[in-house]
């Protein structure tokens, strides 16, 4: 027997012996050896009593999110917070 796609179906064990699985399914496509992690918006707040927003990164991981920011802003680290965006 044959499937629709003309190559020779395959026993299928649910349908019974003497019915063929279709075997025409698209295949899936291979996936990477190690994915990238996406950057994701975080907003970046100064930790006080009132957090104040200072301003957006884009950055995988909450810790180098804040890196990022003292860099970018000329603020201390430790007095940053960073939140997802959603």
């Amino acid at each position: 027997m044959r499937c629709r796609a003309g190559r020779p179906a395959t026993p299928d064990r649910w349908r019974g012996v003497d019915r063929l699985a279709d075997t025409a399914a698209m295949p899936k496509r291979p996936s990477p050896d190690k994915p990238q992690p996406t950057p994701l918006s975080r907003d970046i707040y100064r930790a006080a009593s009132k957090a104040k927003w200072i301003g957006s990164v884009e950055e995988s991981d909450e810790s180098s999110a804040i890196e990022k920011a003292a860099d970018q802003f000329k603020v201390p680290a430790a007095k940053l917070i960073a939140v997802r965006r959603r």
